[in-house]
């Protein structure tokens, strides 16, 4: 009798704790259970598509991390990896694009304080303010955002968001066309359940960063968010698909929230980082880890019809 009165005070805590943390959003099922519900409200949509090429041109002996729009062109990051007791180094550059020719890349200058080192940016839409996703201090994987603003052509007034600061790890921050909405991914420090996106509203400063409303998390990690008008793309590694991370969009106007693979033409084995669809709605970009390299390159996407409809 002792015994089973044991169990079921355990199971009412038990209970009760995982009300609590459906009501925060912040509960996530078990990883089939995740996975399966997941995957059944997925449905492929990558079928115009003709062609996902190398871009040669940004092709070298480092990694691509990160890239971003900015003006006529993209900002990348790569990432030089160094021994596994150090951080790797991370350079910038720009490219412009004139049709479909890429230029030779150039360094892009961020002018970081001293002791900053970041790894990633994004702009917003005049391109007078930068999101930089840059390594706390002393760690090699987690992250923190800043923010600094263009003036006579440099970056100054670097500045930490608050609402970086609650989480364990948080960066990759984009805003929409309007300036006044982000998305970015977390780590929260209580819930150790990989990295979600979040979304963040602009009212007189960034607010509180709540969880994206939708089967839009996962069980394991959805990062590297970017945005066609109301289209966000993400990378997720447990949304089912191609095996480990696919390219998933949502139209974030939709009521349903329904995700949508970008397709097995530009989701493979490989794994994708992240992807960009161009104002144009046919043509972007794709960072995509080679599956037997150790390094992640840049591929251009090209479709015959309206990639979103």
């Amino acid at each position: 009798m002792k015994y089973l009165l044991t169990l079921i005070i355990v199971m009412v805590l038990g209970t009760v704790s995982l009300i609590a943390q459906a009501k925060k959003g912040t509960y996530k099922m078990n990883s089939e259970t995740s996975k399966s519900k997941s995957a059944s409200k997925l449905y492929e949509r990558g079928s115009t598509i003709k062609d996902v090429s190398l871009l040669t041109q940004l092709s070298n002996t480092n990694s691509k991390f990160y890239i971003a729009p900015y003006e006529h062109g993209y900002v990348y990051s790569e990432e030089k990896k160094k021994s596994n007791s150090q951080a790797a180094d991370y350079s910038f550059y720009f490219v412009g694009v004139s049709g479909n020719r890429f230029d030779k890349p150039k360094t892009f200058a961020l002018n970081a304080p001293t002791g900053l080192k970041p790894v990633a940016v994004s702009f917003s839409n005049d391109r007078l303010t930068m999101f930089a996703t840059c390594l706390k201090p002393g760690s090699k994987t987690s992250y923190t955002i800043y923010q600094a603003n263009k003036q006579n052509n440099v970056w100054s007034g670097w500045q930490e968001l608050e609402i970086a600061k609650p989480f364990e790890s948080a960066g990759f921050a984009v805003v929409n066309t309007a300036g006044n909405k982000m998305y970015l991914c977390a780590k929260s420090k209580i819930y150790k359940t990989g990295y979600d996106i979040y979304t963040s509203e602009y009212n007189d400063g960034w607010q509180k960063a709540i969880l994206v409303q939708g089967d839009i998390n996962s069980d394991g990690d959805d990062m590297f968010p970017t945005l066609f008008n109301d289209v966000l793309f993400y990378s997720s590694g447990a949304k089912g698909g191609e095996g480990g991370k696919d390219i998933i969009f949502v139209n974030l106007k939709d009521n349903n929230r329904e995700c949508f693979n970008a397709g097995n033409k530009i989701n493979t084995n490989a794994g994708e980082q992240m992807m960009i669809l161009n104002e144009d709605n046919k043509s972007g970009l794709l960072i995509r880890n080679a599956p037997i390299a150790t390094k992640a390159e840049v591929f251009r996407i090209v479709a015959d019809d309206l990639f979103i409809k």
